[in-house]
C-alpha cells in the first residue's frame, strides 16, 4: 500500500523530502509518495477527505482538523515534531527602512513599538499576510504587534497568503509585509522587496513550528506504520545516516537526472539560489521536485 504524504514549499519540509530521496522510508518497509500542496488550507482539506494520509503540518491547524473546527473532524496522530522557530516578520522597504535591525542591539519588542509609532504617524493601516488563520505565524505576528502596543484587530489589516505566494504579493504591492517560514523572508530580502524586522526566535524562542501528522482513520497509516514513518523523517535519523551536508549534496546531484526521469521535475529555476544556510535542512532545494 502506498501512503501519500503532503508538504509545502518550505525548508521545514526537508526531513520528509530527504527521507524519501535517501530511501529512509524503504528502510522502514513503507511505500510513500510525496504531494507538493499549494497552501495549508489545501493540505487540511485533503487530510479531511482522505486524499492525503499525512504530511508536514502546522500544529494549530492539526488541532483544528482533529477538533472539527474546519469541516468534519478527522482524527490525527502527531508522532513527532519536525521543526522549531524558523519564521520571520518581513516588511516592505517603505516600512522597514525606518525601523532598526535586531543586530544593532534593538529587541524585537522595541522594533514593534517603533513600528507602532510609525504607523500612527502615517495614519495608515498596513496589510500584513499570514500563511493561515490557524497558524503559529498568525499567533506570533499578533503577539509581536500586541507586545509593541499595536492592536492587531484595529490598527492592522490581515490577509491569508500561501507561503510560496508571499513574495509575489509583496512585488505586486498587495501586502506590506508577512510572517512566513524559510526561505520566503530570505527570498524577499534578496530580491529587494522586503527586510526581516523580527524572527520567531526573538519573539518566542523554541516555538513549535511544524509537526509530522498522520490520519488515524480510513486509509491512514496503522499505528505501527505511523511510528516507522516518524522514525524515517526524524532529524536524528537523518543526522546519523548522513552527517555531512557535502555528502547529501553529492547524493542529490547524482540522483537528480534519474528522479526527473521518474517524474520529478521543476521549472522553478531560482530555487537553487535562495537558501541562505549551508545546513542539511537547506540542501533539499537541489532535488528540484517542486512543480
Amino acid at each position: 500500500m502506498t501512503f501519500k504524504l503532503g508538504l509545502l514549499r518550505l525548508t521545514d519540509s526537508a526531513p520528509l523530502v530527504i527521507a524519501k530521496e535517501l530511501d529512509f522510508f524503504v528502510d522502514e518497509k513503507i511505500e510513500v509518495s510525496l504531494s507538493v500542496e499549494p497552501s495549508w488550507a489545501n493540505m487540511a482539506d485533503k487530510l479531511g477527505y482522505g486524499l492525503l494520509d499525512g504530511g508536514v503540518m502546522l500544529p494549530p491547524l492539526a488541532l483544528a482538523v482533529g477538533m472539527g473546527l474546519r469541516g468534519a473532524p478527522e482524527r490525527l496522530i502527531v508522532p513527532s515534531s519536525v521543526s522549531l522557530n524558523g519564521n520571520t516578520v518581513t516588511l516592505a522597504p517603505g516600512w522597514a527602512d525606518d525601523l532598526p535591525t535586531e543586530p544593532a542591539g534593538i529587541t524585537s519588542i522595541d522594533t514593534a513599538r517603533r513600528f507602532g509609532t510609525l504607523l500612527r504617524r502615517r495614519a495608515k493601516r498596513p496589510t500584513l499576510a499570514v500563511v493561515h488563520t490557524l497558524s503559529t505565524h498568525n499567533l506570533l505576528l499578533r503577539y509581536w504587534l500586541a507586545a509593541g502596543g499595536i492592536d492587531p484587530d484595529r490598527e492592522v489589516d490581515f490577509v491569508v497568503v500561501p507561503p510560496a505566494e508571499t513574495v509575489t504579493a509583496m512585488r505586486e504591492g498587495k501586502i506590506d509585509g508577512f510572517c512566513a517560514g524559510a526561505p520566503w523572508g530570505e527570498v524577499a530580502a534578496r530580491l529587494g522587496l522586503g527586510r526581516t524586522v523580527a524572527t520567531s526566535h526573538a519573539i518566542w524562542n523554541y516555538c513549535p513550528e511544524k509537526v509530522f501528522t498522520i490520519r488515524r482513520s480510513g486509509g491512514g497509516m496503522p499505528g505501527r506504520t505511523a511510528g516507522d514513518a516518524a522514525r524515517a523523517v526524524a532529524c536524528r535519523t537523518l543526522l546519523r545516516r548522513a552527517r555531512k551536508c557535502r555528502t547529501l549534496r553529492r547524493h542529490f546531484v547524482a540522483r537528480r537526472i534519474s528522479r526527473t526521469a521518474a517524474g520529478y521535475h521543476s521549472d522553478v529555476t531560482t530555487w537553487g539560489r535562495i537558501a541562505p544556510s549551508p545546513c542539511i535542512a537547506c540542501r533539499f532545494r537541489r532535488l528540484r521536485i517542486f512543480r
